[in-house]
């Protein structure tokens, strides 16, 4: 089970559909439906009821679903200590064509 995994489905869980989720964690919707295909085989288990949309999670996606919310937590908890003080964020540069 890897965490990337954990937050693909906690993203299905918060938006309600693959589509949805696959833009909050940046994949496509190929990249979801087979991270949640590896993660039913990882676990011998249904995590989402087959053939229903938009897409629920099964009982034990459910419960699957809250305890990685707590591992991710703690996951990003401990990804903060390992760079203290440091901010964190996204940076865009761009350039005017001309300027080259």
């Amino acid at each position: 089970m890897q965490p990337e995994h954990l937050r693909t489905l906690l993203a299905i869980r918060a938006t309600g559909s693959l589509s949805a989720a696959a833009r909050a964690v940046n994949l496509s919707h190929s990249a979801v439906s087979l991270q949640m295909k590896r993660l039913e085989q990882t676990l011998s288990r249904d995590v989402l009821v087959k053939g229903k949309r938009p897409a629920r999670l099964t009982p034990f996606g459910q419960t699957l679903a809250a305890r990685a919310s707590e591992v991710m937590a703690g996951f990003d908890a401990l990804s903060r200590l390992a760079v203290p003080n440091s901010e964190t964020g996204e940076v865009t540069i761009g350039f005017v064509p001309t300027t080259l």
